[in-house]
């Protein structure tokens, strides 16, 4: 039996009634003896005492401490964040990497986007067509698109943004055709992209458009080195594949969306440039119905022009020559063909009706 304040006293008054301290039986001394015994062990069993309160006064004892002190050791962790740190630049030759907003989690299964995959393509089209020789050269080569076969009262319309040192922003242009809601396909070529990042990031965000491949160095696409308006074409197969393929993976970086239509600085090709474009999964599309000549028409030739469009027509516009004021005319001339009934659409709408 444990020994405690209360036993002790207990015991005492056990042994006083049963005579243990009876003078006839003990002596005085051994009476004080046993009495100085006695309160020893009262004093511990005191002491005992004062300890065994504290140790129930733990928050042990306690259910609502205890529960605190369980739910401070089973709390999970907050989980950690990993900050991701913007990226910058852009994509330049010989750099397959582009960047500029970009998002971390990218379609993976898009191949062309390091140095090693471009050498592949360069070596495989170089053994390929190594001893082809071209037959022709211009705007409508064969496997140029120019138009939609189809009898729908529909036409494309197309921009081009072609990155010439001067080259600025039409947005007159595009706030027409925001506003009214008329979807439009945008050639893009990679310098442009480079000067008007911010802009190219809002068109590529808008479901009115698409963006289409307009090349890295906006040269006409020749396998022999030919040129058109005074500008150099590319000077063989390695520059051709290069011309596609940079601007390719710079829009893919940028936007996470593949291309799939190409047109060609000045909209030149001979038919092996055109076969290769192909086989890098594009579709060339030029157009039938000139809008602008290349920023130099005036307001009449353009509606001019967008009168002699039909029922699949495919018009060319450009985007990037504002001081060239040709948006007065391609306002008027979209506004003609949608007062006639015509409706606009991107290329990828009849995307199997190309021709």
């Amino acid at each position: 039996m444990a020994l405690n304040g209360s036993n002790i006293v207990h015991q005492i008054l056990i042994m006083k009634n049963t005579g243990v301290f009876m003078k006839s039986k003990i002596n005085k001394k051994i009476r004080i003896l046993i009495l100085i015994s006695l309160c020893l062990l009262l004093l511990g069993a005191c002491t005992g005492d004062n300890f065994g309160s504290e140790d129930s006064a733990s928050t042990k004892d306690i259910p609502e401490a205890a529960k605190l002190e369980s739910e401070s050791v089973d709390r999970p962790q907050k989980p950690k964040t990993t900050l991701i740190q913007p990226a910058t630049g852009i994509v330049e030759e010989g750099n397959t990497r582009g960047e500029g907003n970009i998002s971390e989690e990218k379609d993976t299964t898009h191949e062309n986007n390091t140095d090693g995959d471009m050498e592949e393509y360069i070596t495989y089209f170089e053994g390929k067509y190594a001893d082809a020789i071209p037959n022709s050269w211009g705007e409508k080569v064969k496997g140029v698109i120019t138009e939609i076969d189809t009898d729908d009262k529909v036409i494309a319309l197309t921009f081009d943004a072609c990155g010439g040192k001067n080259d600025g922003y039409d947005e007159e242009i595009i706030e027409f055709l925001i506003d009214k809601e008329v979807p439009a396909t945008l050639f893009i070529n990679s310098r442009w992209i480079d000067r008007h990042l911010d802009v190219f990031l809002d068109l590529a965000d808008n479901p009115l458009f698409e963006i289409a491949n307009h090349g890295h160095r906006h040269k006409p696409l020749s396998v022999a080195g030919k040129s058109a308006y005074g500008i150099s074409g590319t000077q063989g197969i390695k520059e051709v594949v290069e011309e596609i393929l940079y601007n390719d993976e710079k829009i893919y970086r940028i936007t996470g969306q593949k291309p799939r239509y190409f047109r060609s600085g000045t909209a030149y090709y001979d038919e092996v440039a055109v076969g290769i474009a192909g086989e890098l999964n594009y579709k060339v599309v030029n157009y039938n119905v000139l809008g602008d000549a290349g920023a130099t028409y005036n307001k009449q030739q353009i509606v001019r022009a967008c009168s002699s469009a039909n029922p699949g027509s495919i018009i060319l516009f450009h985007m990037n020559r504002p001081e060239k004021r040709i948006a007065e005319g391609i306002i008027e001339g979209i506004t003609h063909l949608l007062d006639e009934g015509y409706t606009f659409v991107k290329l990828s709408d009849y995307h199997d009706y190309l021709r």
